[in-house]
């Protein structure tokens, strides 16, 4: 799997993750198993550093 990939691995069931509409971002419920947490991780990490670039 390319590492984009894995970055959005969390976001492939819909019970793993919820939008709050608040702080404009994504948060991971309960239900999600530790590779949904590893790459929910991974995606935050790789915002970063496109956040670093602009």
């Amino acid at each position: 799997m390319k590492s984009y990939s894995e970055a959005m691995y969390w976001k492939t069931n819909k019970k793993w993750y919820k939008a709050n509409y608040e702080t404009n971002s994504y948060e991971l419920t309960k239900l999600a198993p530790p590779r949904a947490i590893d790459s929910f991780r991974l995606y935050l990490k790789e915002n970063k550093k496109l956040e670093a670039t602009k």
